[in-house]
């Protein structure tokens, strides 16, 4: 029989789905992203060039090491960097 999770584990995983839950709300009110057909998408991704694309995926590797060794605040700005770097990537052309 499996055990039953911890209580660190319980607290941690509501933690993280209530910060991405709200760095959502926060990319879909400032119109960054939409959501539809079970997906959510960068807003105007598509346009992107692909010098625009690496600009900002340059943008977000700074980001990323930045604030892996920054501030609990840093730590939630780079949660909401994360979620635009991995739309970024993925708004390229198919």
């Amino acid at each position: 029989m499996a055990s039953s999770p911890s209580a660190a584990f319980l607290r941690l995983r509501t933690f993280i789905a209530e910060r991405m839950h709200a760095v959502g709300k926060a990319l879909s009110g400032n119109g960054i992203t939409r959501t539809g057909n079970g997906a959510t998408s960068l807003i105007g991704g598509d346009a992107l060039s692909d010098g625009e694309r690496e600009a900002l995926l340059e943008l977000c590797r700074r980001q990323r090491s930045a604030s892996a060794t920054s501030s609990n605040w840093s730590a939630r700005a780079g949660m909401l960097s994360e979620t635009i770097c991995q739309m970024v990537s993925s708004s390229r052309p198919k």
